[in-house]
């Protein structure tokens, strides 16, 4: 995600109205053996069309993604998703499970959570916004 659409999703949230809840997700995602098994064109399209799902929901929900490979035994990736709509982050999961790479995942771990901006915090200023 880039650092502009990032700070487009911080003046939403804490301009206006500064209760509105932002979801986040982090889901740990298993790849099934067999997708390393695959063609290397197949695997290449499979991670192609993930990445372009990912690009696809990138206004809607921020996507920031780990390997876990080696760290983990139960989970290959971390997807660590944002989103002021849970709607948002269910749809574009659903499109990520949809691509090549997506139908051989099976996602081993998930958590939930919802976060609004401190009341306590200032606003920012032109000057910082700017940056």
């Amino acid at each position: 995600m880039t650092g502009d659409r990032r700070d487009h999703q911080y003046r939403e949230h804490t301009e206006g109205d500064a209760q509105k809840p932002l979801f986040v997700s982090y889901t740990f995602l298993k790849v099934d053996p067999a997708w390393r098994r695959l063609a290397v064109a197949v695997r290449a399209q499979g991670r192609a069309d993930f990445s372009q799902a990912v690009t696809q929901s990138a206004d809607f929900v921020t996507t920031y993604a780990y390997s876990t490979i080696g760290l983990k035994a139960t989970a290959d990736l971390l997807l660590w998703r944002s989103s002021p709509s849970l709607e948002a982050l269910q749809e574009s999961m659903a499109a990520l499970l949809q691509t090549g790479l997506g139908m051989y995942a099976t996602i081993s771990h998930t958590m939930l959570g919802m976060t609004r901006p401190s009341v306590y915090t200032r606003r920012r200023t032109v000057q910082e916004q700017a940056v």
